[in-house]
């Protein structure tokens, strides 16, 4: 399903782009995508360097190895030639989006590339060629839509799982199709502030019963943003529901949902973001908003790898054991 790969994408891309400033930023560009999004996420690569969280993920020895291997095999610096990616789906196609990078790309390189891949083609779409070849990933797992399709506009490559979807979004680029352009979407940025990460979701999709697929399916439109000013990280979440007193109802859950976690008092990093989130209610709209200095969030992040590194030896050594 693309949008558990669409998830996959946008963390990889969240820890392998952080790296120095580059000459021109990668904002979110609503003319690229189709007027009636489903889901909507748009990662500013750029920002992400530049933010102090995205310096100290660069810092670190293993990621710089993995950008050096990851970039032989592309040709292609991640650190300065990655500006920007956007992911959509459309109310019409919920489950089938298309992934959009903007980046300093060499064509040929690209295309050669996908050249090598099994049952690669090209097809001839208008004055642009649709490229396709057999994911083996999905193809091992017995799939019968084994395809990924790309094609090459510019500075962009996009990238889905239908060829038909693709050339819509390549019309929309094109001007052929109604695109966001002037609608109600994605947050603003304030005063000093410099968004990384920012999404819209309008066409829901949740079968659990739990209170955290309620708080989705009483929301007409959920919209976050995560950005940095002044060395403050700050994430925002909005639920906007279709009048005040569901939206109290989203409040409700929501407090009941942060008490919970606040329990959990053994975890003092868990504890450090629980008491920073702050909810407020307008009317029908839900604000939930995280504010941590950038150096504290580094600090979290630390010390959860270092957490996550002692949990892998620990399996480790009792898997040895048991062996003996």
């Amino acid at each position: 399903m693309i949008m558990k790969q669409t998830v996959l994408i946008l963390s990889a891309a969240v820890a392998f782009v952080a790296g120095a400033p580059v000459v021109w930023a990668a904002p979110f560009n609503p003319k690229d995508v189709a007027a009636d999004p489903a889901l909507l996420v748009h990662v500013d690569c750029d920002a992400l360097r530049t933010c102090t969280v995205g310096q100290s993920i660069l810092s670190e020895p293993e990621v710089q190895e993995k950008l050096a291997m990851v970039g032989a095999i592309f040709d292609f610096d991640f650190t300065k030639q990655l500006h920007g990616l956007t992911v959509y789906t459309t109310e019409a196609h919920p489950k089938d989006g298309a992934l959009i990078v903007y980046a300093d790309i060499d064509p040929n390189r690209l295309i050669a590339l996908a050249k090598a891949q099994e049952g690669f083609h090209g097809v001839t779409n208008g004055s642009r060629i649709i490229y396709s070849w057999v994911d083996e990933k999905k193809k091992a797992k017995g799939d019968d839509q084994t395809r990924v399709y790309g094609a090459i506009e510019g500075h962009r490559v996009i990238i889905g799982q239908d060829e038909t979807h693709l050339a819509d979004a390549l019309d929309v680029m094109d001007g052929k199709k109604p695109s966001f352009a002037g609608k109600k979407g994605l947050p603003e940025a304030e005063g000093g502030e410099s968004i990384i990460l920012e999404g819209l979701l309008l066409k829901f999709d949740f079968d659990g019963a739990d209170e955290k697929a309620a708080i989705f399916k009483m929301s007409k439109s959920v919209r976050l943003k995560l950005s940095e000013v002044a060395q403050q990280m700050t994430a925002t979440v909005r639920f906007e529901a279709a009048d005040a007193d569901t939206g109290t109802q989203i409040g409700n859950i929501a407090q009941g949902l942060l008490s919970l976690v606040k329990l959990q008092k053994n975890d003092a990093d868990l504890m450090k973001l629980a008491n920073a989130i702050a909810i407020k209610q307008d009317g029908p709209v839900v604000g939930l908003t995280l504010t941590v200095p950038s150096s504290e969030l580094v600090g979290i992040i630390k010390d959860g790898q270092k957490k996550e590194e002692a949990k892998k030896a620990k399996e480790s050594a009792d898997s040895s054991s048991e062996k003996k």
